[in-house]
């Protein structure tokens, strides 16, 4: 490589090599290069910044944000406490109709009684506490047993007649008028009686039976 020649418009004084040359034209380059990734850089950041501004500027005010969000957070926490009711009020009527308490005041009056004796277990309280409050007591005993009611008794029937001579009912009193009437009063063993069944067909005017 040749030495380097210095400018002869240049003082004598400040000779530079070649390599120094070359030394500082790379340093300047790489000062040129570094220049120009920043500036590309804020280029980027200031695109960013842009799009990030323009996005900014649709979005909604965020009063009105946080109102909406408060607003639905209330909603949540009512629907949270209604199901969370409903779901208790499932348990406890499934617990008191179990227990064999169905009247709806019962039910009130054993969830209000709960509900002031500090429990936080429902089957406990109803398997125990209810059981000997002075107010819940009665809803828990046992029910009279029903007895059965014996049917009425039936009179006896009157007994038979008792047959005498061998089964033979005397005729009716002498003197009495002997017609329909008077057949009407006459018992059923003496109509059954086959002696006088001619005696009954001549009443009726029929022909005798055989």
């Amino acid at each position: 490589m040749p030495p380097f020649e210095a400018d002869p418009g240049k003082a004598a004084d400040s000779p530079m090599t070649y390599g120094e040359h070359t030394r500082k034209m790379t340093a300047i380059h790489k000062l040129y290069d570094a220049a120009v990734k920043r500036g590309e850089s804020i280029a980027k950041l200031e695109s960013d910044l842009a799009e990030a501004t323009a996005k900014l500027s649709n979005m909604p005010d965020a009063a009105k944000a946080a109102k909406r969000l408060e607003k639905a957070e209330l909603a949540a926490a009512e629907w949270e406490s209604k199901y969370t009711a409903a779901t208790s009020e499932y348990t406890t009527e499934k617990a008191l109709l179990t227990a064999g308490i169905v009247d709806p005041e019962d039910m009130a009056l054993v969830r209000y009684k709960y509900e002031q004796s500090g429990s936080d277990d429902f089957g406990k309280y109803l398997a125990n506490g209810a059981r000997t409050d002075k107010h819940l007591a009665a809803l828990f005993a046992a029910p009279a047993s029903e007895s059965t009611p014996e049917p009425p008794l039936t009179p006896p029937s009157p007994p038979a007649p008792v047959r005498t001579n061998g089964g033979i009912v005397p005729p009716p009193k002498p003197g009495a008028v002997r017609d329909r009437t008077w057949l009407a009063t006459q018992s059923n063993a003496w109509k059954n009686d086959r002696s006088n069944w001619a005696e009954i067909d001549r009443i009726n005017g029929v022909e005798p039976r055989s």
